[in-house]
């Protein structure tokens, strides 16, 4: 990377008619660094700042190698030819314009194949594709013999043509390493490739990032896609991809996914549909504080490969998913302010006649292991007919074994009596909400809330008492999956669908006890 130009730097500035401050919003930098910048005290600047100066001032390639030193001591004729955005071509540090369509596609197919020898048939097949012309050899001449003057406005007669060259019915560019910026994104691309072997991870950063830098956006952006979907173009567009990715592994390794994401966005605008780019960004989002944004881009994600593919995200974006809850999760927990819900409403301080019903229900949920059990929430359902004190009971058992979850107890009365019951993911938003999760970071799919919430409730030891519920389907999303959280669910129906331990709760009056009212129903 060269030096940084200040003056220059200041200059273009002004020509842009910016003032300091206007710069440095458009650019994402700080007027500090700005100043910095002009002033000469900052001469190699991040290559990310420099991308987004270049872009604020919309300044074309050659204009961005003048900027870091690279061609403001040029020879006369010095020629620079972008086609990693939009077709540019700048003779001397000044922008040429190419008029014809015919040799816009000349020139930008010259400066994908710089490494070999085009046809003459290849390029009759680039400008007119099946339907050549009469003459059209001689037409290829023309236009050759144009682009060299435009190119070379200095060059007499008798010189040789150094900028395109001739061999037999086969045309190349004849530039210095460099000139072309697909050419110096490959060079860039190889030592940084070599740099990440070495170990050298700052290097090898650094010129990933500066190998990006050379994109101003789609191959031959804005035109007519004859040359952009040559084979040529595929190759640089899927280095470029690979390019990223690579970036994006690096910096994560090292902690650094700052440097990742001003890059993997701009791809994944581009590429809509990557999955490799898209999962990495999301895990960059998240790995520099912004869970909300990697959450929202996960879900569009998956919305867009739906609509337009039928298809699922693969097992690497869901895993980079699931990843992002837990992260969130944990640096909710983490920080100071995260609450320990106490929910459980007032009971009653006369409570009796329910004592073997009590003990069986505390013995369940706070005994000692059982044979042959696994390590998982217990759950039990507290059932019987309307009035017949279920919510009393789970109440006063929560309430009496409370001191045993030192994180605290939810609360939701899922309301199964009412025509319309409590929509789950209103609950579960509620519950999020209690355990620190802020509300941005709630995500709108139920699925997803309740993976948030077990994830949230990881590592826990929390009470949760579902009052009232209706079906098992209305309870389910709200399942801890944990050992430790244990739950009491109240509901006028056994909810069979449930792998869960049962309780029939018969009305105290009653003389006649049932089999199934004296003891417990489990299902492990």
């Amino acid at each position: 990377m060269g030096v940084l130009r200040g003056d220059l730097l200041r200059k273009l500035r002004l020509t842009a008619g910016l003032t300091q401050p206007q710069l440095a919003v458009l650019a994402d930098i700080s007027v500090r660094a700005l100043r910095d910048m002009e002033q000469g005290r900052v001469t190699r600047p991040h290559p990310g700042s420099l991308q987004r100066l270049a872009s604020a001032l919309d300044l074309d390639e050659s204009e961005r190698l003048s900027l870091i030193g690279r061609s403001h001591a040029v020879e006369p004729d010095q020629v620079s030819i972008g086609v990693l955005g939009p077709l540019t071509v700048s003779v001397r540090g000044v922008r040429a314009p190419i008029g014809s369509v015919a040799q816009q596609r000349l020139i930008g197919l010259l400066a994908l194949e710089t490494d070999r020898l085009v046809t003459v048939e290849e390029i009759a097949d680039v400008l007119w594709h099946a339907q050549p012309p009469h003459g059209w050899r001689n037409r290829i001449h023309v236009h050759v013999s144009q682009l060299r003057k435009l190119l070379q406005p200095r060059r007499s007669r008798q010189a040789p043509d150094d900028v395109i060259r001739a061999h037999g019915g086969a045309y190349r560019l004849g530039l210095s390493d460099g000139t072309v910026d697909a050419s110096r994104f490959v060079a860039l691309l190889t030592s940084a490739r070599k740099a990440n072997q070495e170990d050298k991870v700052g290097r090898a950063l650094s010129v990933y990032q500066e190998a990006l830098a050379c994109w101003r956006g789609p191959v031959l952006a804005g035109s007519d896609g004859r040359v952009s979907v040559r084979p040529a173009a595929d190759a640089l567009r899927r280095e470029r991809l690979a390019a990223a990715c690579a970036l994006a592994d690096l910096a994560g390794e090292a902690g650094q996914q700052d440097q990742a994401v001003m890059w993997l966005q701009q791809i994944a605008v581009e590429d809509p549909l990557h999955e490799g780019v898209h999962s990495r960004l999301i895990v960059a989002l998240a790995g520099t504080g912004q869970q909300s944004k990697a959450l929202r881009l996960y879900r569009d994600m998956r919305k867009r490969l739906a609509d337009e593919l039928g298809v699922d995200p693969a097992e690497e974006t869901q895993a980079a998913y699931r990843a992002v809850l837990g992260n969130a999760t944990v640096a909710a927990r983490v920080r100071r302010d995260v609450p320990k819900p106490a929910q459980l409403p007032m009971t009653t301080s006369f409570f009796a006649g329910r004592d073997a019903a009590t003990a069986r229900l505390v013995d369940h949920l706070r005994g000692a292991p059982r044979s042959a059990e696994i390590p998982a929430p217990r759950i039990v359902v507290v059932h019987g007919m309307p009035g017949v004190g279920k919510t009393e009971l789970a109440l006063h058992v929560a309430h009496r074994i409370r001191q045993s979850y030192p994180d605290g107890q939810l609360f939701a009365d899922l309301q199964g009596e009412r025509e319309h019951p409590m929509p789950v993911e209103q609950v579960l938003s509620s519950f999020l909400r209690s355990l620190g999760v802020p509300a941005p970071e709630i995500p709108p799919d139920v699925a997803d809330r309740a993976a948030l919430l077990r994830s949230s409730l990881a590592g826990r030891r929390l009470l949760m008492v579902l009052d009232d519920a209706k079906t098992s389907d209305q309870v389910l999303p709200l399942l801890p999956a944990d050992a430790g959280n244990d739950v009491i669910i109240t509901s006028r129906n056994p909810l069979v669908e449930l792998p869960v331990t049962r309780y029939l709760l018969e009305p105290l009056l009653t003389r006649r006890w049932s089999r199934q009212s004296r003891s417990m129903t489990t299902i492990w």
